[in-house]
């Protein structure tokens, strides 16, 4: 029977990928994630902590649908099963235990990850393998391909300055002072209420969402002066309290934007 018309979809992977170099490696867990393998239980299994760590990067957004366990121990003794923290619940723990710079350490390491994975996904493609981008210029990289979808000038004159609850206030709710244009014939009042229709959809949601993701964008890269950088914490002034929470803030939402982008 083929194995994809089984009730039973299980596959298991005992280090398969360690003759295989890591471009090579990553190309075939690009596979085991394609909707290929969908529906299955995956277990795969490696001694290669580099492996590991780069397989848990590609999850991306779904690393929630997926348990990451390290064995620790040895055969002789006890063997551990450990669950692998996301940089982000190390953080929470770091946090709620008041060790703001390594919450603050941990919640760097999610940023770089989640922004170049972020960039990733607004550009459609993965980033050069081996080439090392800074969390600052995957962030502004993103923020500039965001830009680009916005009409620079309204944006500049309108969008940027306009309240959000304002915005749909620009263009009349309804369409009736067209119908009570005579002069109208049924086509040409068709297509101008279709035409309506778009624009308040750019700038009630399409742009209004777009706007919101540089704006997240920018929030967090104000806190790359700070909180998320690595050289902050040794001798200079102290992490505020407020400063970290915040960081962490963003940095979930940072982290649904690349689970919905």
């Amino acid at each position: 029977m083929n194995l994809h018309q089984s009730d039973l979809k299980l596959l298991v992977l005992d280090d398969l990928l360690v003759s295989l170099d890591m471009s090579n490696r990553m190309a075939v867990v690009d596979i085991l994630l394609s909707d290929q393998f969908a529906g299955y239980q995956q277990i795969i299994l490696t001694h290669d902590l580099g492996l590991f760590r780069e397989f848990e990067r590609r999850l991306g957004s779904r690393r929630a649908d997926w348990h990451c366990i390290r064995l620790r121990g040895t055969a002789r003794e006890t063997i551990t099963a450990i669950n692998e923290k996301t940089d982000l619940q190390k953080a929470e723990d770091y946090l709620a235990g008041y060790q703001l710079d390594e919450a603050a350490q941990s919640l760097r390491k999610a940023a770089e990850k989640l922004a170049k994975r972020y960039r990733e996904l607004l550009d459609g493609t993965s980033l050069p393998p081996g080439e090392f981008f800074s969390l600052t210029q995957n962030l502004r990289a993103a923020r500039t391909r965001l830009v680009e979808e916005l009409p620079v000038g309204f944006y500049q004159k309108f969008l940027k300055t306009a309240p959000a609850t304002n915005r749909e206030l620009v263009i009349p709710a309804d369409d009736s002072d067209l119908d009570a244009v005579a002069e109208l014939d049924g086509e040409t009042r068709g297509r101008l209420k279709s035409q309506r229709r778009m624009l308040r959809k750019l700038i009630s949601k399409d742009h209004a969402d777009t706007i919101r993701r540089i704006r997240l964008l920018d929030h967090l890269l104000a806190c790359t002066g700070r909180v998320l950088n690595p050289a902050a914490h040794a001798g200079d002034p102290p992490i505020y309290e407020a400063e970290v929470p915040n960081a962490l803030d963003l940095i979930q939402l940072l982290a649904s934007e690349t689970a919905t982008t």
